[in-house]
């Protein structure tokens, strides 16, 4: 099973984190990046980032957060936004593995059920979200969106 967990600390070392979280099958959903000032007094910088983990790598992750002086915190969410949440992972997952561009109808086909996260036990209500997950995971930069004669196409991002 995953945790939905939210990472808080500095930029120093980020990458670290980020690269842990990828080589145990989670993924960063979301890192924002902020000044903290006083008046016109520059204090730090800041790192938030929105993190699906393995439920069994949590301690794990603690040490290495800790050792780059920052600090994890499971969130709370309803079961539905959480669903939500972890299907993020199980598109990724099967987008990473068909990195061209599908449809909506291929990317449900593509989609192996019953999946790593369990939390739909063989029902179709893990995809009655997916446009929207889809549509969110464009606007997190995870996906890539495109028109193509009148269908509309994902892919996982690409990085250069």
């Amino acid at each position: 099973m995953y945790k939905i967990v939210l990472f808080s600390g500095g930029p120093y070392r980020f990458e670290e984190f980020e690269e842990y979280v990828e080589d145990i099958g989670g993924l960063v959903l979301k890192k924002d990046r902020f000044n903290v000032s006083r008046g016109e007094y520059f204090l730090a910088e800041e790192v938030k980032a929105l993190t699906i983990i393995p439920e069994e790598e949590e301690e794990q992750l603690k040490t290495i957060v800790t050792g780059i002086k920052g600090f994890i915190q499971e969130l709370p969410f309803d079961e539905d936004k959480k669903r939500r949440i972890l299907l993020c992972i199980l598109l990724h997952d099967s987008l990473t593995r068909n990195p061209q561009w599908m449809g909506e109808e291929e990317i449900e086909e593509k989609l192996i059920c019953p999946c790593e996260i369990k939390f739909c036990e063989n029902s179709p209500e893990c995809f009655i979200d997916l446009s929207e997950v889809l549509d969110a995971m464009v606007e997190m930069e995870l996906l890539e969106k495109r028109n193509n004669k009148g269908t509309t196409e994902y892919r996982i991002k690409i990085i250069q």
